[in-house]
């Protein structure tokens, strides 16, 4: 589903950077985010953010190519990221 929509991203797009959060990642999956998002055809740079547990995975071998190219973030991911950039507070499940 996301390799569909990413996509459909355009060279004229003002897109730039793109989150995922990865409870586990797998090889296969990172590897064909890694060929899509590296392969897209932008007028300007990309940041790639993988979100990931602290201290769980090294996400570069994952990634080769965005690596490579210096688009590819770690970013230690925060418990209540999302209630903080809504502003909300409580569950969400």
């Amino acid at each position: 589903m996301a390799i569909d929509a990413l996509s459909t991203i355009t060279s004229s797009s003002h897109i730039r950077r793109i989150n995922f959060f990865f409870l586990y990642p797998t090889r296969n999956a990172c590897a064909q985010l890694d060929s899509t998002l590296a392969g897209l055809s932008l007028d300007h740079p990309l940041a790639v953010e993988v979100e990931i547990m602290p201290g769980r995975y090294n996400i570069s071998p994952y990634f080769p190519q965005l690596n490579s190219r210096n688009m590819l973030r770690r970013v230690d991911r925060e418990h209540n990221w999302i209630e903080s950039y809504i502003g909300k507070t409580g569950p969400f499940y």
